[in-house]
């Protein structure tokens, strides 16, 4: 039979699919068998490449198949024929079939004319591709526990960095449902580390700060909930994670990115950070190229709490003690961790730093480390400093100038060469002079701020207590204003009370002349029985 092109058959399918989604809303008999014909045929008179093809083409995930459940229907149906295919590749074909539309940077225009057309934000473009990524998970799961090897042999081939570059959207939705694959994972396979590798890269390899963060806070929020999920599948996880971080080659590129993801890793599982520190140890020392795992090293232990004191103290005592490859940069690890981490470095001597080569430090390290660990005054630290050829000064880290800084420069003792105006070189006793001459106006310049800050304190003594008068005044006139509003108040009450307690004499009285006429009326009425009786009588 002549095999008929791929525009057709992916008219037929669309046709079908159509069909499919106005009957489940009307709430009519679905016709499957015509889905799952046509999906036979297309298995038998194609190859899985062109079927993949095909199911670009179709329109699979709409708004009215997703509604209705036929896009899940249809990735069951894909991975129903692959047991039946005897093609090498239906596999790998099918799960890129089924993940083209949620990982292919076409997905850009689609997702484009979906702000246009419903101006929404990023939260309802994420919530669009979370609806697609829900009606293929089922599919997922399938796929790996029926084929965990070909699983895990697909997964390293999907590229979440290139789709970054035109949906950023996409992949933050397609990592969530990716890491929440890994739980119902068989843990015997290798589906986890692949999947945790492909979570990795992509954020180790991203350049967009935002998303990169939102992928490293989705990963946070995934380990904190791995242990309740699959207690089985967490170790394995940490391995990977593990093995990432301490072997990953592209480090120049991604260290911020490298900082971040190990200290996420660490604030979850804190036995993790003695791993990677072993690690990356264990590289510089194996590596006689490359520093960068010192380097890494060096910034982890300097400046966060993972790694105890007792563990990086012995760290520094072997780079210490033991050469190796780079010795100014095992050099600068001891000086910068035991500057930032407070640690004692016992039988420290100007000579030793010499020997190591202190020269080629940074200037200021090199200063924070002569007046620390040497016990030397500023003045000998710029000595030695200018000894081992470095240019440095307090101004270097936003400080004023010392005393002794200025001392130095109009010295000839310390300086390389000091001139007056036309070459000749200025005698010592000049010098003396002009600095005493110095010294005496910096001294009436002390005196007259002395003056300056007792008139200073004078004038804020007098002010307050010129405030604290008027306040007290304005209290008192305050309290005789409310003493006065307060008698008047109590006055007009008596006179109310007084008030009140006539009216209720005059309402006493009434009520006795009530009581009177009352009985006054009865005797009325009495006179006039009587009356009537003696007249009716007569």
């Amino acid at each position: 039979m002549e095999r008929a092109p791929p525009s057709s058959a992916a008219a037929a399918l669309d046709s079908v699919l159509g069909l499919l989604a106005r009957q489940r809303c009307m709430k009519q008999e679905p016709s499957w068998p015509d889905l799952h014909e046509l999906l036979d045929s297309m298995f038998q008179h194609r190859t899985a490449l062109q079927v993949r093809r095909i199911m670009t083409d179709v329109a699979w995930f709409s708004h009215s198949t997703l509604f209705t459940g036929v896009t899940s229907i249809i990735a069951q149906g894909l991975v129903d024929r692959v047991k039946h295919s005897s093609q090498e590749d239906a596999f790998s074909q099918v799960f890129h079939a089924i993940l083209d539309p949620v990982l292919c940077p076409p997905c850009r225009d689609d997702t484009l004319k979906a702000r246009r057309r419903m101006s929404s934000s990023t939260s309802s473009t994420q919530q669009r591709w979370a609806k697609r990524w829900e009606a293929l998970v089922p599919s997922l799961r399938r796929l790996m526990h029926e084929y965990p090897v070909e699983f895990a042999s697909c997964v390293p081939q999907l590229d979440l960095v290139s789709l970054a570059s035109y949906q950023h959207d996409c992949v933050s939705v397609a990592v969530h449902h990716l890491l929440h694959l890994i739980p119902h994972a068989p843990a015997s396979s290798s589906i986890i580390p692949s999947l945790v590798q492909l979570v990795l890269r992509s954020i180790l390899h991203l350049h967009a700060v935002t998303l990169r963060d939102d992928l490293l806070h989705r990963l946070y929020t995934f380990l904190q909930d791995l242990p309740f999920q699959s207690s089985s599948c967490a170790p394995k996880a940490l391995a990977t994670i593990i093995a990432c971080l301490v072997d990953h080659k592209d480090r120049s590129s991604s260290w911020e990115a490298m900082a971040l993801l190990v200290q996420v890793t660490c604030a979850v599982f804190q036995d993790v950070a003695l791993d990677v520190a072993s690690g990356w140890f264990d590289q510089f020392q194996s590596a006689s190229d490359s520093s960068d795992p010192l380097r890494l090293l060096t910034g982890f232990c300097a400046h966060t709490s993972f790694v105890d004191a007792s563990t990086v103290s012995a760290f520094v005592t072997i780079l210490r003690t033991h050469p190796t490859h780079d010795p100014p940069a095992s050099l600068f690890a001891v000086l910068y961790i035991a500057t930032h981490r407070n640690l004692p470095l016992s039988n420290c001597s100007l000579d030793m730093w010499k020997d190591q080569g202190l020269a080629q430090l940074p200037p200021a390290l090199v200063a924070h480390v002569l007046s620390t660990y040497c016990d030397l005054s500023a003045y000998e630290v710029m000595q030695h400093m200018h000894y081992l050829g470095m240019e440095y000064s307090e101004d270097d880290e936003g400080g004023e100038r010392s005393p002794s800084h200025l001392d130095r420069q109009k010295s000839r003792i310390g300086a390389r060469c000091h001139t007056a105006n036309g070459g000749a070189r200025v005698s010592v006793r000049d010098q003396i002079s002009d600095l005493n001459t110095k010294c005496c106006k910096h001294h009436d310049m002390l005196r007259e701020m002395e003056e300056r800050q007792k008139a200073d304190k004078a004038l804020v003594v007098r002010l307050v207590d010129e405030l604290e008068k008027k306040v007290a005044q304005d209290l008192f006139v305050m309290q005789t204003s409310h003493d006065k509003a307060l008698k008047a108040a109590n006055e007009e009450i008596d006179r109310l009370s007084k008030c009140l307690n006539v009216q209720r004499g005059t309402v006493t009285t009434l009520q006795e002349q009530c009581v009177s006429l009352h009985k006054h009326l009865h005797q009325v009425e009495d006179d006039v029985q009587t009356l009537a009786t003696e007249v009716l009588g007569d």
